[in-house]
């Protein structure tokens, strides 16, 4: 409960009673409402975002260019399922004013949260504004694309601006994708990471066509090589002058079936080191009512 922590400031119970009573209005007149409760509320009361989080359990965070709104909302019903209680802004809004909407409606006129854990999908653009106000516990990052250029003209300043968030959340531990060497960039300096990808029994594509980013290695410039690719970037990477190269993942996921539905074999792996071979710890079998390769790395 929020008395509890202290911050019981006018403009806070303004802010909530407003941005709450916005949401009812958008309901009302069948609106999606999934923003607007939160532009409302943040102008009554701009630190809003930096009070709300603080009264959740484990708030988990999802960024990146695409899947975002996927394996979030795969989070949350997981989470659901086993008993947790948890808000997660499922319909996509994923800026500023979409997190403290869906924070909103998760709260009551009495100040309290309704939810035990809050699962977020963060715009890869907005990680400023919205970290470290929110501090995760844990931090998906599933790729890096050259998306949405009307906003995002430039791929290195989103990559660049996690790295400088990451040096503010010290204590968050960050799930990436190994398989990109854009997103293992974005975190390298961070000393809490775990890493998950995908192998391939695709043969070496170095010969075609295909435009791709993050073709330079991040530590001495030189073109990167590749054993495979999975798609875009996603592969199997590796710098030939220097030791830059894909980590080794702690989830790997194969033996991939894409027909009527995804099915796939999950490797959860024990290494010591970031580039240590790693043994299988265990193994499972999922299978989800979905199709598509890339779907793999959302689940």
């Amino acid at each position: 409960m929020l008395r509890s922590q202290g911050q019981t400031t006018v403009r806070f119970w303004i802010a909530l009673l407003t941005g709450k009573s916005a949401a009812l209005l958008c309901r009302l007149f069948r609106h999606s409402g999934t923003s607007l409760p939160g532009v409302v509320a943040l102008k009554v009361y701009p630190q809003l975002l930096s009070v709300l989080p603080a009264a959740y359990e484990r708030i988990v965070a999802v960024t990146g260019t695409n899947g975002k709104t996927t394996t979030a909302n795969l989070l949350a019903h997981l989470l659901r399922s086993s008993g947790s209680s948890t808000v997660n802004n499922h319909e996509g809004a994923n800026m500023i004013s979409g997190v403290v909407t869906a924070l909103i409606k998760d709260w009551t006129m009495l100040g309290e949260r309704r939810s035990q854990i809050a699962v977020l999908e963060v715009d890869e653009g907005s990680v400023g504004k919205v970290f470290p106000s929110v501090k995760p516990d844990l931090l998906v990052v599933t790729n890096y694309f050259r998306d949405q250029l009307d906003r995002y003209s430039d791929l290195d300043h989103n990559i660049n601006l996690l790295r400088r968030i990451l040096d503010e959340l010290p204590q968050t531990l960050l799930l990436l994708n190994a398989d990109d060497p854009l997103v293992v960039t974005a975190g390298c300096d961070h000393s809490v990471a775990s890493y998950y990808g995908v192998a391939s029994e695709q043969k070496d594509q170095t010969g075609d066509c295909e435009i791709r980013e993050g073709s330079l290695c991040p530590d001495c410039g030189a073109f990167l090589a590749y054993n495979y690719y999975n798609y875009g970037q996603l592969g199997a990477y590796y710098c030939p002058n220097c030791t830059f190269r894909r980590p080794v993942p702690d989830f790997l996921a194969s033996e991939i079936q894409d027909d009527d539905y995804l099915e796939f074999i999950l490797h959860v792996c024990q290494r010591k080191g970031r580039n240590e071979n790693c043994s299988t710890a265990d193994t499972v079998r999922l299978r989800a009512q979905m199709r598509g390769f890339y779907n793999v790395y959302n689940i």
